[in-house]
């Protein structure tokens, strides 16, 4: 099956929702434990394409849209403009006494309510990103495009580094960049910082 990359448009947000919800249980199905369907995308997706960055690819085939990379090549601008101007609206959709279902619910609502703020590591790291790809679609070779591609994007914008950040559940997910040349740059009780530089 012939899988394409393309640029990111407004209207694929309905399946980057879902695509999002789908692995968000450190890669696997998260749909059970979120009854606000749209809030993990809300924080993790819907931001990117709003703020009509350059880094926002899908990867697709005749049957649609299988995966994604939505980031930014500047956090600390990215984190400005989130705090000031897309998270206000947000809160209003989802109230902080809103009804979550799960723990990872409650955790992505508290995100929202929460202002973001830049890490030391974004001075060597400056861009980041989010990647999520359907099962069928993993271990094919497009998620390593969808980095490559996304890392030269990032480096004609100006940037020398990107990071993400991967839960220690993950384990695939690790290897995954840990391949692709990330290493880790900071730890906490659940998860990693993984970065790399061009």
């Amino acid at each position: 099956m012939n899988t394409l990359i393309k640029q990111t448009i407004q209207s694929d947000l309905e399946s980057l929702e879902k695509i999002c919800l789908k692995t968000a249980f450190d890669g696997r199905d998260a749909s059970g434990l979120f009854f606000n369907k749209t809030l993990l995308a809300s924080y993790f997706v819907a931001p990117y394409l709003k703020n009509k960055i350059n880094g926002c690819l899908v990867s697709f085939n005749e049957q649609g849209i299988s995966g994604y990379l939505v980031g930014t090549d500047d956090t600390t601008r990215f984190n400005h403009w989130l705090n000031n101007d897309w998270l206000p609206e947000i809160r209003k959709k989802f109230p902080q006494n809103l009804d979550c279902s799960s723990e990872l619910e409650e955790f992505v609502l508290e995100k929202i309510h929460t202002d973001a703020e830049t890490e030391h590591y974004a001075a060597d790291y400056p861009s980041h990103f989010h990647i999520s790809l359907l099962p069928a679609a993993q271990k094919s070779g497009i998620g390593t495009k969808l980095l490559e591609l996304f890392s030269h994007k990032m480096s004609l914008a100006g940037s020398n580094g990107i990071h993400l950040q991967v839960s220690k559940a993950n384990g695939p997910g690790f290897q995954f960049f840990k391949k692709n040349g990330f290493q880790i740059i900071a730890e906490d009780e659940v998860g990693f910082v993984l970065g790399k530089q061009f």
